[in-house]
């Protein structure tokens, strides 16, 4: 994964093929459950966003749907989410 420019000079994120394989995985892997659980409300917000099943959206596919919607964006942050497992086990204490 590898930072490149996007809009305003912002960085967004480049993924590797491997990381879309497996984002690729994980979107046909579910869709059927998505398709068939998911309440009407949740459905309607899925189709609108149009997420790409074969590669992990950028931030700015996102922000082309969300923004003019809700006047809201989405932006990178410096914060690395990892493993939880281990903040359960902090939160129990």
């Amino acid at each position: 994964m590898q930072a490149i420019r996007s809009h305003k000079g912002k960085k967004d994120l480049q993924f590797s093929r491997e990381q879309n394989s497996i984002w690729s995985r994980l979107y046909a892997s579910q869709i059927d459950n998505i398709r068939k659980y998911a309440c009407k409300d949740y459905l309607k917000g899925f189709d609108i966003l149009n997420l790409p099943p074969v590669r992990i959206p950028s931030l700015a596919d996102l922000n082309a749907v969300i923004t003019h919607r809700t006047g809201w964006r989405t932006v990178r942050t410096p914060v690395r989410y990892s493993d939880a497992l281990p903040w359960y086990h902090i939160f129990a204490k």
